[in-house]
């Protein structure tokens, strides 16, 4: 596993549309993986990618356990992490348990 130090932030909603729409989603980043692979890249990072009111830039999650439409669906995410596994690409997902504001509760397992 990559260290700390080797990993890259990644902004979903900046790169590989997949729908047309001009934002970012799995469906589009699932086509680029192999491109990201022949990079070298070993690992992304999501900002927050959860359904959000939007008031605080996604870390307002409404719902730890969904997709928000723009990126795609929660079975597009779990495509894209098996397609990210498969290539040697690990998945970090960005979210706050402690803003509150938007009303979700955090899972716990």
């Amino acid at each position: 596993m990559a260290q700390e130090r080797d990993r890259v932030p990644f902004d979903l909603q900046s790169f590989a549309e997949g729908n047309g729409e001009g934002v970012g989603d799995f469906p589009g980043l699932s086509g680029k993986l192999d491109y990201l692979a022949g990079l070298n890249v070993n690992c992304l990072w999501f900002q927050p990618f959860f359904p959000s009111p939007g008031q605080d830039h996604g870390y307002d999650t409404s719902d730890y356990y969904g997709v928000d439409p723009r990126y795609g669906s929660l079975s597009d995410f779990v495509e894209f992490r098996q397609a990210a596994r498969d290539r040697g690409i690990s998945v970090i997902a960005d979210c706050s348990g402690s803003t509150g504001n938007g009303g979700g509760v955090l899972p716990v397992r």
